[in-house]
C-alpha cells in the first residue's frame, strides 16, 4: 500500500510535501556546515541539494520515503525538510 503525500499542520509549523521548487528556498540556509555536523552526509552546494531532493522525490514515487518541506507558519518561509523513511504498511 502506498501512502499519499499529506499536509501536516500545527500551531507553529506545517509539513507539506517536498517539491523541486523548494530547492531554491532550502538553498538559502542549508549549506551551513553546522547543520550537517551529526549527519552521515553533508550538502555543500546546489548540486548536492538538487541530488538530495531528486532522490527523495524518486523514493517517494517508489514508496520508500515521504519527504516534507517544513514551513514556519508565522512567516510562510521554508525553514527545513524532513522525511519519513522506509515506512511499511501492513
Amino acid at each position: 500500500m502506498k501512502i499519499e503525500p499529506i499536509i501536516l499542520s500545527g500551531t507553529k509549523l506545517t509539513l507539506k510535501p517536498l517539491e523541486k521548487s523548494d530547492i531554491e528556498k532550502l538553498a538559502r540556509f542549508c549549506f551551513a556546515k553546522r547543520i550537517w555536523r551529526w549527519y552521515p552526509f553533508s550538502i555543500n552546494d546546489l548540486a548536492d541539494l538538487t541530488r538530495y531532493v531528486d532522490e527523495a522525490l524518486k523514493n517517494q514515487i517508489s514508496g520508500s520515503e515521504l519527504p516534507f518541506a517544513i514551513i514556519q507558519n508565522s512567516t510562510s518561509a521554508v525553514v527545513g525538510s524532513s522525511k519519513v523513511y522506509e515506512y511499511r504498511c501492513r
